[in-house]
């Protein structure tokens, strides 16, 4: 009788509709403990954030000028009047703009946005993997959130992105093909556009193993992504913002050109890819087995960063954009760990060693991430080794400015947000207008189209793009901006020219 038993509950548990209930089993051996977990990574969010505040993004700038535009009444626009959509992430822009109503428009607002998201992505990412084992469950959370594109990304939409991937496995292995699956899939969509590749997995995962359509998935994904599709087409005069147009130009303008593919600067950041791969296959194959017992949460979240590492490499994506590898990386450190953790328990099992010492030999498993490069939390990131300068030079153009200039830069970040003037962004990542410039290769477009901005920042060397670059503008063309243009003020690494200031 008992073995009869045995057998319906396993053929239950395996089943679709076995896991729903499953995960209310999970969910009632929940203990104090695990609350006390979260709570605990609530406040080391708390402290990271505040740690990370000066290693803040440039491009995370961006999203804070787009927020406090909107939340002043000025519209969705980088610089007020000009319609343009320089934000790759609706989502995270609503985020901040959220925040920003609320605490005001500040690096804090950027730096809760990011410290929420990242907090999100841990938790899913640890109530996911409880039923596993806490301890199991609590280093797979913090490899996926504590890895160190992770943490070099602070600012950006990266943990957001991870997070809806999260809530969208968890939801699709809770629920299968429903609403509220593809309402998280939609939002995963409108955060950064490959978030898309979520639905394509699950459609793929729902056609395989129960043949049949994921339709309520992409019903309700479409509802929620679709209107905002319309509304930027209409409105910006694009569906995807005009950020992605020009990045899907760099590979082939300037500094860009030179750097390897998207994949192979990938791979090169591992510090032993020859083992680090390896590894990390194991781990593909350990989630592909779980998809056979049901169980599709981590061939979600692993094979989400696979795509965008294989999406980029095809689409010739630009390196550079650190944020961009977060997904794979996250791929990477869920796959060693899981592979990691799974050897742990086999072997404990076979020594039937007690649960403290399995849980202590997981947690374990940290240490050598650290090793491999992918999880360094032994270690932040380097400080941001221009902020100080471009916060100086933002403040100062705002001291010496008029409402009316204009300030140009490669850089328009910091730059943006502490000058408060009309920006000129060099690289056209906010202005459409310069697309058919930079299609034809053609990096002073801006100098070509009779623009003379009040202000413009060259870096020492020049940056690609800048006056004086010799890889991007013409001798000629270079002497008669320094005709026109003189030194007014500079820090150690950047020279802030002034239109028609007069030689000293």
């Amino acid at each position: 009788m008992n073995t009869v038993t045995s057998q319906k509950q396993d053929a239950i548990s395996s089943s679709p509709e076995g896991f729903v209930a499953t995960e209310e089993r999970a969910r009632e051996r929940w203990a104090p403990v695990d609350a006390a977990i979260l709570i605990v990574g609530a406040f080391v969010t708390v402290a990271l954030s505040v740690r990370l505040l000066p290693m803040l993004v440039d491009d995370s700038f961006i999203y804070l000028r787009i927020a406090s535009n909107i939340g002043s009444g000025q519209g969705w626009s980088y610089n007020p009047g000009e319609v343009g959509n320089a934000a790759t992430s609706t989502t995270f822009t609503l985020l901040v703009t959220a925040l920003g109503a609320v605490m005001g428009y500040s690096e804090w607002t950027l730096a809760t946005a990011y410290g929420l998201s990242l907090y999100a992505l841990a938790a899913l990412q640890f109530i996911a993997w409880r039923r596993e084992g806490r301890a199991r469950a609590l280093v797979l959370a913090v490899g996926a959130a504590g890895g160190m594109r992770m943490l070099d990304s602070f600012g950006m939409e990266a943990a957001l992105l991870m997070a809806f991937v999260s809530a969208t496995a968890l939801s699709y292995r809770a629920r299968g093909d429903a609403p509220l699956t593809g309402v998280l899939a939609g939002l995963t969509a409108l955060t950064r556009p490959e978030g898309i590749f979520v639905l394509g997995l699950l459609g793929l995962i729902e056609l395989v193993t129960r043949r049949r359509l994921a339709w309520r998935s992409a019903l309700t994904a479409a509802l929620v992504a679709v209107p905002w599709l319309v509304f930027a087409r209409w409105y910006f005069g694009a569906a995807v913002s005009q950020t992605g147009e020009v990045k899907a130009l760099q590979r082939h303008l300037g500094w860009w050109a030179t750097q390897p593919d998207f994949i192979v600067y990938f791979v090169k950041q591992a510090r032993f890819p020859w083992l680090t791969l390896p590894l990390a296959a194991g781990g593909i194959w350990l989630a592909l087995r779980d998809v056979k017992q049901g169980n599709s949460f981590a061939v979600l979240c692993i094979g989400f960063g696979v795509a965008q590492v294989v999406g980029y490499q095809l689409l010739d994506a630009p390196t550079g954009y650190h944020w961009y590898c977060v997904p794979g990386n996250v791929a990477v450190d869920l796959s060693i760990l899981l592979l990691g953790s799974w050897v742990v328990t086999t072997v404990a099992r076979r020594l039937a060693l007690s649960p403290i010492l399995t849980a202590g030999a997981t947690v374990l498993l940290l240490v050598p991430m650290v090793r491999l490069g992918m999880v360094p939390v032994s270690r932040l990131p380097a400080e941001y080794r221009l902020a100080g300068e471009y916060r100086a030079v933002g403040e100062w153009v705002r001291a010496h400015g008029e409402p009316g200039d204009t300030l140009a830069a490669t850089e328009i970040g910091y730059l943006g947000w502490y000058s408060g003037l009309r920006i000129l962004d060099i690289h056209g990542l906010v202005h459409p207008s310069a697309l058919p410039w930079l299609r034809q290769h053609n990096l002073h477009w801006w100098w070509d189209a009779g623009e003379r901005p009040q202000y413009i920042v060259i870096h020492e060397p020049p940056w690609h793009g800048e006056p004086g670059s010799t890889d991007s503008w013409p001798a000629p063309l270079s002497a008669g901006f320094f005709r026109q243009y003189r030194k007014a003020f500079r820090t150690e690494s950047l020279h802030v020219f002034e239109l028609g200031l007069p030689t000293q």
